[in-house]
């Protein structure tokens, strides 16, 4: 305790050396720890799943004109047939929608005079609680889905309606009237689980036909989630195997009638799914490249705060030389000086492991980072022993390493010579301060050029023309046939008010995820059909004007001429280009031959991730003369509204009241278009803004160690500067003196920063289809921002050395 006390005394007595680096250790640590615990939620993605490690899911993919689609979903006969024909599968689960895939799945339930919208509903086989780990609250697993209708609903999805009363027996209402009775309550699903559902139902049983012609129609689908449970350490080349043969067998003939190139399926691990998928119709999924950034800006931040405290450690031991060999003199042993150095440098370590951790508790929990991860995982360090443990092992080790340099250097110097050179002697680290301080300004200088790349491309895609306007277009959901019947009386009085420019509906917008896609028989130049895949968009009468979509070859839909309802398709040009048509306008496409009225100007049906892709445009059917009333409540629209930017909140109410005039039974539902968009890129947003913040803790810490060490280096050359200033030497003069070596070393640090930064963001950038040049103005400004905090701050310190009297410097020891 009596060695504590002393060693703690020191490091009080230098109080700016204690301050500087607890300050940029704590920052450092603080962020590592945030950091550290969403890459745990990240990484443990569904593995709360006792079978994780055996269950897999299947995924597909389509082929057609030297095009492909890769997909996450398969069709329901696809996991009975491979049950009949593959030992190897021990349990199949298949998750759907309820209703058409493609179309939004949130629906509203009722119950007695509640009502909600809820979204990520899913029917389920009712084997479902034996594949994948639920707690079970209340309700019998094993029976729960067996009848048809009954369901299970998790603990927000009770507490909503029911409050805390056991909900068993009760019934609940659907769109359409379908009654359903609860039969089980599962505890609320981990926030880190891939598929998210507070509602399953029980999965329609799926017949699998008898003749093999309507066997292989049923496989070219995809409208299910299926997952299969196989045996432990499967060998998933002998799925493709299978995969290869169960498509000859069954799918081959049907390929060839339709004029598709190919099918193919593989396994996807349960583990891999969230941050490995690359599949189209796949829930939200997360980025390993996002991850990545994280994990390298935080090492980033770590080495320059761990770069701060060696040249911090080293720099105050060399003014210690003189009390090293006091210390000899009056009998203290080698191992004693080294534990000593050790034991200040483990306590500044612990000191600001303390200060970091209540950051995290206090600090973060105020601050948008939660959202910026776009995590619902807690970010308190008490939730997480795992990280907290590492965290401590860490900032143990790196105050023993740190430590380490005036442990065995300076306490190895014969007393006698730290005492009569001990000047000389302390500037014996010099070259690795700098070498140390090269490193760290290589790396801020990479972090800031990476944060400015990363703005320059997001202004990129900010601003390049979509191919349509998404400014002031608002799009309401209407749900059911009994509502989308009466679209064109909505239209009518929404118009007239005068508040709302244009009005057209379509099932989705450029940036949905629903947009559908399949092949399609197209005629080629030598009149010859051969399948394309092609995405559809389905809408009404004035969709291309009320977007300001450009048609620049044919013309528009009509509503004069009563055939285009039925047989008019209007295209992209990207599938003009695709098919090499000289004159498009009257091509025949699809299986009943509708012909092409017009080409529309390409624009973004998805987001600049992707290259634009060929797409058919159509007429939407409103004739649901037929359908089943569970369908017709299940159906639903997007009423797309042009609004005026001026008094929003009236406009968004005269709509909603409006709405609820036709529709008084369901929730006021509605987006607008350029938020919408905008999220396509929320991950990449967020990216950005966490590395920023990053970056400018760095270069605070930075500035911190550089700071700390000018302060050292002009103590030590006091006397030197005393003497020039005698000699004649201006101000201006002595701060160049003491700052030129900084100005060689951020210069060098900004070459090898520029190549980093250019190979990193250069394989960022490929994940867009459409990107900025890379030119030298990121770098040269980055360089440029380093330059200046470093001169800055060195200066800071050197001027007011050099304003010091003559008289004064030369005086001092």
């Amino acid at each position: 305790m009596r060695h504590f006390r002393a060693m703690l005394r020191t490091l009080l007595r230098d109080k700016l050396y204690t301050a500087i680096n607890v300050a940029g250790l704590s920052l450092a640590i603080a962020s590592c720890v945030v950091i550290g615990m969403y890459l745990r939620s990240e990484l443990t993605y569904d593995r709360h799943n006792a079978l994780h490690e055996r269950i897999y899911r299947v995924e597909a993919e389509f082929k057609s004109d030297g095009r492909s689609q890769r997909v996450a979903t398969t069709p329901g006969v696809l996991a009975p047939m491979l049950v009949e024909e593959f030992a190897d599968v021990q349990a199949f689960v298949r998750f759907t929608p309820p209703g058409s895939f493609l179309t939004a799945t949130d629906r509203v339930i009722r119950h007695g005079d509640d009502a909600f919208v809820w979204s990520d509903i899913y029917a389920a086989d009712p084997n479902v609680f034996d594949v994948f780990t639920h707690e079970i609250l209340y309700g019998d697993p094993k029976t729960a889905l067996a009848d048809p209708s009954s369901v299970a609903v998790s603990r927000t999805f009770a507490r909503r309606y029911f409050g805390d009363a056991n909900p068993l027996g009760e019934t609940i209402t659907l769109d359409g009237g379908v009654a359903l009775k609860i039969a089980l309550v599962f505890a609320d699903l981990p926030p880190n689980t891939h598929l998210k559902y507070d509602v399953l139902l029980s999965h329609r049983r799926v017949v699998v036909p008898e003749e093999e012609v309507d066997r292989a129609r049923a496989l070219f689908g995809a409208d299910n989630f299926t997952y299969l449970v196989l045996p432990e350490r499967y060998d998933l080349r002998r799925f493709e195997t299978v995969a290869t043969a169960f498509y000859e067998r069954h799918m081959a003939a049907r390929a060839r009638e339709i004029h598709s190139e190919g099918w193919s399926a593989w396994l996807r691990p349960l583990d891999d799914i969230h941050l490995y998928s690359d599949v189209e119709y796949d829930r939200p999924v997360g980025n390993r490249y996002f991850l990545l950034g994280l994990e390298a800006a935080v090492a980033f931040l770590l080495l320059i705060a761990c770069i701060n405290h060696v040249n911090l450690a080293t720099a105050s031991a060399a003014r210690r030389v003189r009390e090293v060999g006091t210390r000899k003199i009056l009998g203290a042993t080698r191992r004693a000086l080294a534990l000593r150095f050790v034991g200040e440098s483990s306590i500044l370590s612990a000191a600001a492991l303390v200060v970091a951790l209540l950051v995290v508790e206090l600090v973060v929990p105020r601050t948008p980072i939660a959202d910026w991860l776009g995590t619902a995982a807690s970010l308190r360090p008490a939730s997480e022993p795992l990280v907290l443990a590492a965290t401590g092992t860490f900032a143990l080790l790196l105050g023993v390493l740190s430590g380490l340099y005036p442990a065995i250097y300076l306490a190895g110097i014969p007393a006698l010579t730290a005492m009569t050179r001990g000047d000389r002697l302390g500037g014996s680290g010099l070259r690795l301060r700098e070498l140390l301080v090269l490193v760290q300004f290589t790396v801020t200088t990479c972090v800031i050029a990476c944060t400015l790349l990363m703005g320059a491309q997001m202004r990129y895609v900010a601003s390049r023309p979509l191919g349509f306007e998404d400014r002031g277009k608002l799009a309401v959901t209407l749900r059911g046939t009994d509502v989308i019947d009466q679209i064109s009386a909505i239209e009518r009085e929404l118009t007239a008010s005068g508040r709302v420019l244009a009005a057209t509906s379509s099932d989705s917008l450029p940036g949905d995820d629903t947009i559908g896609t399949s092949y399609m028989d197209v005629e080629s130049n030598d009149g010859a059909m051969k399948g394309v895949l092609i995405n559809h968009l389905r809408m009404q009468q004035n969709f291309v004007a009320a977007l300001g979509m450009h048609i620049i070859e044919g013309r528009d839909f009509s509503a004069d001429i009563a055939t285009d309802q039925r047989d008019a398709f209007i295209v992209n040009e990207t599938l003009v280009r695709q098919m090499g048509w000289r004159n498009p306008l009257g091509k025949r496409m699809g299986l009943r031959g509708r012909t092409v009225i017009g080409v529309v100007r390409d624009f973004h049906l998805h987001s600049l991730h992707t290259p634009i892709q060929p797409v058919v445009m159509y007429l939407e059917q409103t004739n649901f003369t037929g359908m089943t009333p569970e369908l017709r409540a299940f159906q639903n629209r997007l009423l797309v509204l042009e609004v005026p930017a001026g008094d929003l909140s009236g406009t968004l109410q005269y709509v909603a009241d409006t709405i609820r005039k036709f529709d008084p039974e369901h929730p006021f539902e509605y987006r607008f278009l350029d938020e919408m968009l905008g999220r396509q890129y929320s991950a990449e947003q967020h990216l950005m803004r966490l590395i920023g913040v990053f970056s400018s803790i760095c270069v605070f810490v930075a500035c911190l160690g550089l700071f700390g060490l000018a302060t050292f280096t002009t103590a030590r050359r006091t006397k030197e500067i005393g003497i020039r200033k005698v000699l004649g030497a201006t101000t201006s003069q002595i701060v160049a003196l003491l700052s030129q070596r900084t100005v060689v070393l951020v210069a060098i640090g900004s070459v090898l920063a520029s190549a980093i930064a250019y190979a990193a963001m250069a394989r960022w950038l490929q994940g867009f289809a459409y990107r900025v040049d890379v030119g030298t103005g990121p770098f040269a400004a980055a360089a440029a921002i380093s330059l200046v905090v470093a001169l800055g701050t060195v200066a800071l310190q050197s001027l007011g050395a050099a304003r010091v009297r003559p008289v004064l410097s030369l005086r001092q020891d």
